[in-house]
């Protein structure tokens, strides 16, 4: 039994940052900041308030960007941004942007007019000593940290060590490794889960999806590599692990699509002695768990409620016509079958809302190019002609609106396999 977490890798982000706000958000809270210090750094750049107005601090990071003749400049980390005021012997050594730098200096308060309540650092600012170049920009690169507007997909696949400096991306990463932490944590700590690690090299298994080979230097022979740890988990069970959990990674040689990739990660479980409810709750537990993690980097999402809705494969199909359905979709399907039109008929609604006045050329100018797309007819008639067609399906419409637009599709419920 497994759980798939994060199917696709996290290149699609949360939010693209519009303006200059959203990106001085910080990333962690305080709590978060403890024991970085190192020999290169005091502080982050996310990390000084008032509190520390008099400190000697150094700071390193990347310079976000400069205004005035380099008099002001603003430095860059994971966790926040700081400004730094330059003094004139010192702005010649000021490096193109997004260059690495290391400031010293004292932390004085900002003057009353250049407050930033917007910035977690924004009351305070640095007074710099010394600027050090630890990193410079030799060559033109194809954006910046600073540029707010949305980067190609391409180029930013291409320079992806640039774009992954861009806030969504690093909340994006930082939310996931908090979210697959609380993961293991929950499962080896209240469940009693063995955390343990599958080899990642194994013998061809035949079935499912086609598999990576990896040559050897023994002659004729090869690895694969797993499609998912299936055998090995098995094997734990009887070696006496009665419970086991793993953040495994997965590899199929498959076409990429957007449920599919090459390789991906997922939350993998095993248990013995349990039944379907027992995996049930397991699993609505630990995701209720980990939904916490939302709450740490300020992500809007509803608190998800014990236990999981449950729907039958019937219900869903004649709900939503799909057995993967999106419950939030309004616009579900609603069965007309026995009609005198039609022995087997589906309806759907789509409110007013989502319909623009049916005037008689829009009708017209659908019904074309209906026909020219799939060669089929389309027939429209208000609902108050339907009473001449069959007085049992004009009953059945009897909760839609005047304003609102029925869809019928015929078709045979029985598939014959």
């Amino acid at each position: 039994m497994f759980l798939s977490v994060f199917r696709r890798h996290a290149s699609r982000t949360l939010r693209i940052c519009s303006s200059a706000r959203s990106i001085l958000s910080t990333y962690t809270t305080e709590n978060n900041l403890r024991n970085l210090k190192t020999s290169q750094r005091t502080h982050t750049c996310g990390e000084l308030r008032k509190r520390d107005v008099g400190k000697f601090v150094t700071l390193c990071g990347w310079l976000y960007s400069t205004r005035l003749s380099c008099a002001f400049l603003l430095i860059k980390d994971a966790y926040g941004i700081t400004q730094v005021l330059v003094d004139k012997s010192f702005r010649k050594r000021v490096p193109p942007s997004d260059s690495v730098i290391k400031v010293e200096g004292n932390v004085r308060l900002r003057p009353e007019k250049d407050i930033n309540p917007a910035m977690p650092t924004g009351f305070i600012e640095v007074q710099a000593n010394n600027i050090e170049v630890l990193g410079p920009v030799l060559a033109d690169i194809p954006f910046f940290m600073k540029d707010i507007t949305p980067i190609n997909e391409h180029l930013g696949l291409k320079y992806r060590y640039l774009h992954l400096r861009r806030p969504e991306f690093q909340r994006n990463l930082r939310f996931r490794s908090t979210f697959l932490l609380m993961l293991r944590k929950y499962l080896c700590e209240k469940e009693g889960f063995v955390d343990l690690e599958t080899p990642c090299l194994f013998r061809r298994t035949p079935g499912g999806a086609k598999e990576f080979i990896v040559p050897s230097q023994i002659r004729g022979q090869f690895y694969s590599l797993p499609q998912s740890p299936q055998q090995f988990k098995q094997l734990l069970m009887v070696g006496g692990f009665d419970r086991y959990m793993q953040i495994a990674r997965c590899f199929r040689d498959e076409l990429a699509r957007p449920d599919r990739q090459p390789e991906f990660t997922q939350l993998d479980i095993e248990a013995s002695f349990v039944e379907k409810e027992d995996i049930y709750r397991i699993i609505e537990s630990t995701l209720s768990y980990a939904w916490s993690a939302l709450q740490e980097f300020q992500l809007e999402y509803s608190p998800l409620s014990i236990p999981f809705q449950r729907m039958s494969y019937d219900e869903a199909m004649h709900r939503f016509g799909t057995d993967k359905p999106d419950t939030r979709f309004e616009l579900e399907l609603w069965d007309i079958e026995g009609s005198a039109i039609c022995p087997h008929m589906v309806c759907l609604t789509v409110p007013s809302l989502y319909v623009d006045e049916l005037t008689e050329s829009f009708t017209q100018r659908l019904r074309q190019e209906i026909k020219e797309k799939t060669g089929q007819e389309v027939s429209m008639l208000l609902r108050k002609e339907l009473a001449s067609k069959s007085m049992q399906l004009q009953d059945s419409l009897a909760h839609v609106n005047d304003d609102e637009l029925v869809l019928f599709v015929e078709g045979n419920s029985t598939v014959k396999v």
